[in-house]
């Protein structure tokens, strides 16, 4: 009960900082005009207003996931004016459910200190407002927001499992893996997290093997659903030459309709039946596993467009058969320097440098201290998946910053106790003004680089520091939105 009302008041003040951070500080994007990928989201979002099953085939970037479009079509933000101000104030609504998500994770894992300081960094770096100032997929404040959500609810599910805490953390996995693809590295994470943590429900488990097999009936039905409705999407968007394309092809679109409809219609009963008759596998494997397979169907019956068009599959396995013209881990060294110096400048030096000793210090911690597993895990997998891509982009950390604050919060609260257990005052007292300078330093760099926050840190890190311990000839990263004009050829 206690925990509980930590948690709350947690979250409570979390709730407040973000609130009041964004009302003062604004919109930073909204001096900037509609950016290429806001624009093609925007086409997206409105597409799928106007037909949420197929959308509109003949738009731009079709690999890309398409929840945060669904959701902008559901809250009925556009990107229809110069700047995208309904789309854009969408997606700071988001960044605050963000921060407020950081603060629950950290709490559960390190404490009621812990998560607000995670809450109040996060809320005043300068790169996380930089970012959730952005409309869809550009700044990728809604990968940040479902990756800590998902990372949230299954750290909750494994400290005690319930019925409805899988369900949550199945739904909030699809929802993740629904805004970007590359959250399905979650999927490792979870399944380590299974494996190597100790995780068993505190009820008795007496007539669960027939629940459990009916559970599992039920999941198979639904892949079996959308093997169908998929093949019958194929037909539909590639159809034979010699099929009568007028009489059949609005049969075969309606057939494929009907399928998610009854695909719709198996997930219902699936949530219906483990909330009701509380269904959980005996075995972690079967419940991980049956927790994939939930969140595979979920991401279907959220995003209707990913089953009934399969030009997006198409796209998407083209992409990762090209490797878009390169190979995995073939720029590694410019994704290490670009990665590297975003870790230590954009949430200013001093605390930058605590996130890195955390990391480390939690690697070769996690064994011992099991609170460090699952973030350390998330963010070391994730920044190696990053580095694997033949491209680049500043934006792409957004999804694990806020398991970075969390991180860096946990090392200033973990130094913290250890000055403590000396039982000083004098050195107590200056590493706590130390530590409170450093986060009141980052506050006040936020507030001198408003609004330019993407500018912040991008000038030492092109002028001051080169890299060359990493790769020779090294160029100058550039963390920007806007391109710098090309040199003339002459």
């Amino acid at each position: 009960m206690k925990k509980a009302r930590h948690t709350s008041v947690c979250l409570a003040l979390s709730l407040l900082t973000a609130v009041v951070v964004f009302t003062v500080s604004g919109n930073p994007a909204a001096h900037m005009d509609t950016l290429s990928d806001e624009k093609v989201d925007g086409q997206i979002a409105n597409s799928l207003r106007q037909d949420p099953f197929f959308g509109n085939r003949e738009l731009a970037a079709p690999a890309r996931f398409r929840l945060p479009m669904y959701l902008d079509a559901l809250v009925g933000a556009s990107l229809e004016d110069a700047k995208g101000v309904p789309s854009r104030n969408f997606s700071r609504s988001v960044a605050v459910i963000t921060i407020v998500a950081t603060a629950g994770l950290a709490c559960s894992l390190f404490g009621f200190g812990t998560g607000w300081l995670s809450a109040i960094i996060l809320a005043i770096s300068p790169y996380f407002l930089a970012y959730s100032g952005l409309a869809g997929t550009e700044g990728d404040v809604f990968a940040a927001c479902f990756v800590t959500l998902a990372l949230w609810a299954y750290v909750s599910y494994l400290q005690s499992p319930t019925p409805a805490k899988w369900l949550l953390a199945g739904c909030m996995l699809a929802c993740a893996i629904g805004t970007t693809i590359f959250a399905v590295y979650l999927l490792v994470v979870f399944w380590l997290l299974s494996a190597t943590m100790y995780s068993e429900p505190t009820f008795k488990l007496s007539r669960m093997p027939n629940h459990t097999a009916r559970l599992h009936r039920l999941l198979r039905w639904q892949l079996g659903v959308i093997s169908v409705t998929f093949a019958l999407a194929v037909l539909h968007r590639f159809p034979p030459g010699r099929m009568q394309l007028d009489r059949v092809l609005p049969i075969v679109r309606m057939a494929a309709i009907c399928g998610w409809v009854a695909l719709a219609a198996l997930w219902t009963a699936t949530v219906s039946y483990v909330v009701v008759v509380g269904v959980l596998s005996r075995s972690r494997e079967e419940r991980f596993w049956g927790m994939a397979a939930f969140a595979f169907c979920t991401v279907f019956v959220l995003m209707p467009v990913h089953l009934l068009d399969p030009s997006i599959a198409k796209e998407l396995l083209i992409k990762v058969g090209t490797w878009d013209g390169g190979f995995p881990f073939g720029s590694i060294m410019s994704h290490v320097r670009l990665y590297s110096g975003i870790f230590l400048l954009k949430m200013t030096i001093p605390l930058g440098i605590v996130a890195i000793i955390s990391i480390v210090y939690g690697v070769f911690n996690e064994r011992n201290d099991g609170r460090w597993r699952s973030i350390i895990w998330a963010i070391l997998l994730f920044l190696l998946l990053l580095c694997s891509l033949p491209n680049r982009r500043s934006q792409n950390l957004m999804a694990i910053y806020p398991l970075i604050a969390i991180v860096t919060a946990a090392g200033l609260a973990g130094i913290t106790r250890r000055v403590r257990e000396l039982r000083s005052g004098p050195i107590t007292t200056l590493w706590l003004l130390v530590a409170a300078g450093s986060v009141g330093y980052l506050g006040f760099e936020s507030w001198r680089a408003h609004p330019n926050y993407q500018q912040y840190g991008a000038d030492i890190l092109a002028s001051r520091f080169d890299w060359k311990w990493l790769a020779p000839n090294p160029a100058a990263i550039e963390i920007s939105f806007r391109r710098r004009p090309m040199a003339s050829s002459r």
